[in-house]
């Protein structure tokens, strides 16, 4: 595998862990959306070869952070997940707020400013109404995008690129 295959298969490997489920990566181009879900971690190596073959179309590729019990891709069929997290959409501070822990990982989707921030759970969070009262409060208390929060949230996966901005989606920030 070369070093994009690697750092894709970590990433979602750090996000959904091992827990048996049914992932969400749909993706866009010209308009038209497909819905792409993946039996997790069955089907890992699908979810990679999706990702990189959307990317190679041209496509804007998106992944759900969540877990999800049925092959549906809707917020009753959420199983949970292992991370909460914050959209920011050209707002993101430089400094984390003081109260707020670091987050464990943050990606920037197009331009400076524009960023994902995910907080690593000690455990797997199975209670919808828990992760979005999570994600909202986040949301609210850093500024970031208010519509961003849903437990069935689509964001962008490292590795692709923003095609509304024609930017690379890459990690700003990691640690364990």
């Amino acid at each position: 595998m070369d070093d994009v295959t690697d750092e894709l298969e970590e990433f979602f490997d750090w996000m959904w862990e091992t827990e048996h489920g049914f992932v969400y990566l749909p993706t866009e181009l010209n308009g038209q959306w497909r819905k792409r879900m993946y039996s997790w971690p069955k089907q890992k190596r699908g979810v990679l070869r999706g990702v990189l073959e959307s990317e190679a179309l041209g496509a804007n590729c998106f992944f759900s952070p969540a877990v999800f019990s049925a092959a549906s891709p809707v917020k009753e069929d959420v199983k949970g997940t292992n991370v909460f997290w914050v959209d920011f959409d050209g707002n993101a501070p430089e400094i984390v707020p003081e109260g707020v822990p670091e987050p464990h990982l943050k990606v920037q989707s197009s331009l400076p400013g524009h960023e994902h921030w995910y907080w690593k759970m000690n455990s797997f969070i199975d209670s919808i109404k828990v992760i979005d009262e999570h994600n909202r409060a986040l949301a609210y208390h850093l500024g970031a995008d208010t519509s961003g929060w849903d437990a069935d949230q689509l964001l962008r996966p490292i590795h692709t690129t923003n095609r509304k901005r024609g930017l690379p989606v890459v990690v700003k920030f990691w640690s364990e």
